[in-house]
């Protein structure tokens, strides 16, 4: 059954005399991820202030 219930500002909703409520529980597989080797050399990240610095200095 179905009633329409008058609310503030002029918004109409649809009144339901009965209500349905869905649970959907979900969950992702967890994904076997092989660890990176060490041996590649990685770039160290520098500061901005360091960077804003050499930049000041026309050391880039």
């Amino acid at each position: 059954m179905r009633r329409r219930t008058y609310r503030a500002h002029g918004r109409i909703n649809p009144y339901m005399s009965s209500p349905c409520h869905i649970e959907v529980i979900l969950t992702e597989k967890e994904d076997v991820v092989a660890k990176p080797s060490d041996d590649i050399p990685r770039a160290k990240k520098e500061s901005k202030r360091k960077q804003r610095r050499q930049l000041a200095r026309g050391e880039y």
